[in-house]
């Protein structure tokens, strides 16, 4: 309970908040192999998959985790998953959200 955490990505720069409905976002600017890697990531995502794949866990639904979801925006066209547990996120999925989360851990 009282987790949280928001992730943005635009392609050059990452921004990130833990503050629930905050707009102050602390920035990372990411090197181009970085921006390269999460492009390619990206590219691969089952999209138009990504809102029926099945979490491989539970727990968010008794407060054992906290809820976790992805959207991705290609083109204008946006794509959302189902929701999963942070830190155990669909396998479809898993090194993208994985990837995402720990540049957020770095300081």
């Amino acid at each position: 309970r009282g987790y949280h955490l928001r992730i943005k990505w635009d392609g050059a720069q990452l921004a990130y908040t833990n503050q629930r409905d905050s707009e102050e976002f602390t920035k990372i600017t990411l090197t181009h192999a970085q921006s390269e890697e999460l492009k390619g990531m990206i590219k691969n995502l089952p999209l138009d998959k990504l809102a029926s794949l099945k979490a491989p866990t539970e727990k968010r639904q008794y407060d054992g985790a906290a809820h976790a979801d992805i959207r991705v925006v290609v083109d204008g066209k946006e794509y959302n998953s189902a929701g999963f547990d942070h830190g155990f996120p669909p396998a479809e999925i898993e090194k993208v959200v994985k990837k995402l989360v720990a540049y957020t851990e770095q300081k």
